[in-house]
């Protein structure tokens, strides 16, 4: 088990909506645009993407964030687009690739960003999605 939904709370009245998961980012692929740059966001798609529905209800996305083949030691975030991101959600060594489950309110725009703190690699699966 990895949490649990209290009726009444934060987001009352969305529900999980499980998916197989899927690549929604893989910046080891050809055209991914290669590594991240430190401190520069990258733009993912997530509505109408591996099952996610295009949809405004889609309010927020569980994702699998790993990070590949870091430079240096630091961290890694996912958040809104069009937002600042406030926190890391994934810390890091030089050279280790880690991963962590992370949840993730999407943009209006249907897009979330990725960002690190040093150069890397990075692999976003979707695993599923919360709306009304």
């Amino acid at each position: 088990m990895v949490g649990w939904y209290v009726a009444g709370g934060p987001g009352a009245g969305l529900r999980f909506n499980p998916l197989n998961a899927g690549v929604v980012k893989d910046t080891r692929l050809a055209g991914s645009g290669g590594k991240l740059a430190a401190l520069i966001p990258r733009s993912v798609q997530i509505r109408a993407v591996r099952g996610v529905p295009n949809s405004p209800a889609v309010t927020a996305v569980m994702l699998n964030v790993t990070v590949a083949q870091p430079a240096l030691a630091g961290y890694a975030t996912a958040y809104p687009s069009n937002t600042t991101p406030a926190l890391g959600n994934l810390c890091y060594l030089r050279g280790r690739t880690v991963s962590n489950l992370m949840v993730v309110k999407v943009g209006a725009d249907g897009k979330i960003n990725v960002r690190s703190s040093s150069s890397t690699h990075m692999i976003v699966d979707v695993v599923g999605w919360f709306g009304g």
